[in-house]
């Protein structure tokens, strides 16, 4: 049977992974060369350098309770973008250990109904990925050409607070800082975006895994072999708790700091709904932003929880049950 080809459903996820510097060719991680130095550019200027004027105009700019919770929410969303950054390059190695690790032989799918039951958790994962992928398209797209639609790039308003070293309300100064907001932005949504739905996927892997393993023993119940089939599964299922764990190991961290954030975010925006009223663009703008920060929550916690309780099936005391039907 042709050998099911598990990364091919997450090269589009990979390959912008690696436009942004995140994902090198080598599977040992960074070496020193210019794809490393590429990687220090973008981390340095897009994402500490735009976190860094944020926060400072969030700290400097705020004088009243009002306007420190409409600025406090990009901020808390894309602080994160760095931490996430940074586990991320420091688990490198583990990373592409798990990613090589999907198109091991025990992990490949042996019937037509496995190869089924695969693709039907990777189309999930498909459409998650374009979900959430419009989702932070429309909110950044919004957002940065705010000042366009609602006439305050008149004022030389930026699209996004900041606060920077020099006067940037005149000309050249504004557009090369709004030019800068653009890409450091595009940049940021991108790393965020594609750092969440490469754990997803990871997720979703053991979510299939244990969906092969459970057709595989059902009908390993009815071959002459089955003692040599159930030892096989056995090794199948402690090869897909090992990748769980080392999943966990690896981004556990970082999901609950993400999902925390991201609530946090939320909170304090409903709150300063409260407290203002909004024109019908700003609202837009913030109803995006609530909506992606919805998903991002909602894929940790759904396919996060689906994957546990699919392993769970799978604890040692169903694995008794199937012994003792042997016996």
């Amino acid at each position: 049977m042709e050998i099911f080809d598990w990364k091919s459903t997450f090269q589009t996820n990979l390959k912008m992974l690696k436009v942004i510097g995140l994902w090198p060719e080598s599977n040992d991680g960074y070496k020193f060369d210019w794809y490393a130095l590429y990687t220090l550019f973008c981390v340095n200027l897009c994402f500490i350098g735009s976190n860094f004027t944020q926060i400072m105009d969030l700290f400097l700019n705020t004088s009243d309770l009002e306007s420190f919770t409409a600025r406090i929410f990009l901020p808390l969303t894309e602080i994160m973008v760095p931490i996430k950054v940074y586990f991320f390059i420091k688990n490198m190695s583990k990373g592409k250990e798990l990613m090589q690790k999907t198109n091991a032989t025990i992990f490949q799918p042996k019937t037509a109904t496995q190869r089924k039951l695969a693709q039907q958790q990777l189309n999930i994962w498909k459409g998650a990925f374009s979900l959430f992928c419009g989702s932070c398209l429309a909110a950044t797209v919004f957002q940065l050409s705010f000042p366009v639609l609602d006439g305050s790039y008149r004022n030389y308003n930026l699209p996004v607070p900041a606060w920077f070293p020099y006067d940037f309300k005149s000309a050249p100064y504004y557009h090369v800082t709004y030019m800068y907001q653009i890409i450091s932005s595009c940049i940021l949504v991108t790393a965020g975006f594609n750092l969440d739905m490469f754990m997803v996927a990871l997720i979703i892997f053991v979510t299939a895994q244990c969906d092969i393993l459970c057709d595989e023993l059902k009908n390993n119940l009815r071959r002459p072999n089955f003692p040599q089939k159930l030892l096989l599964c056995i090794k199948h299922y402690k090869e897909i708790l090992s990748f769980k764990e080392n999943t966990n190991e690896s981004y556990e961290i970082v999901i609950f700091w993400q999902t925390f954030l991201s609530s946090l975010a939320m909170a304090l925006t409903m709150f300063h709904l409260t407290l203002v009223k909004f024109e019908i663009s700003e609202a837009c703008g913030t109803v995006m932003y609530g909506m992606a920060a919805t998903l991002e929550i909602f894929f940790f916690c759904w396919f996060g929880n689906e994957a546990e309780l699919k392993v769970q099936m799978h604890s040692p005391k169903t694995k008794k049950k199937y012994c003792k039907v042997f016996v």
